[in-house]
């Protein structure tokens, strides 16, 4: 919770899965302050998420963690969420398949039988 439920954590780790490792790349992509930035950066370090390398003397490179990237599902969940429940009108960002141009739509379905899940439909064992 702490990632998704603070606005700028959720910023920074929203840039680092778009592609930002410098603290500039985050400057740049959030807007946020360099004693605010500094302070997430460490946090999400703290809690695993992120991880630096130093290069170049005392600057950092910021790398997602492997439970980092088992987030993206989740981050893009949230994302439709808001989408659909917290905006009047047009959402304010469109995500988009690389490869096809087409917006992003998510849909969860069933591994097996590819049939779209519903709530009324699973069992919790």
């Amino acid at each position: 919770m702490r990632v998704y439920g603070d606005r700028w954590n959720s910023s920074v780790m929203a840039a680092a899965l778009q592609g930002a490792r410098t603290f500039t790349d985050f400057s740049e992509a959030t807007g946020i302050g360099a004693g605010p930035l500094t302070r997430r950066l460490q946090e999400l370090q703290a809690v695993g998420l992120l991880r630096s390398r130093a290069y170049a003397g005392s600057r950092s490179e910021y790398r997602l963690t492997s439970a980092a990237v088992a987030m993206f599902p989740i981050t893009l969940e949230i994302i439709r969420w808001g989408d659909r429940w917290l905006w009047q009108g047009q959402p304010p960002m469109t995500i988009r398949h690389l490869r096809c141009g087409q917006a992003f739509r998510l849909r969860w379905q069933c591994a097996h039988c590819q049939q779209a899940l519903e709530r009324s439909k699973l069992r919790f064992d």
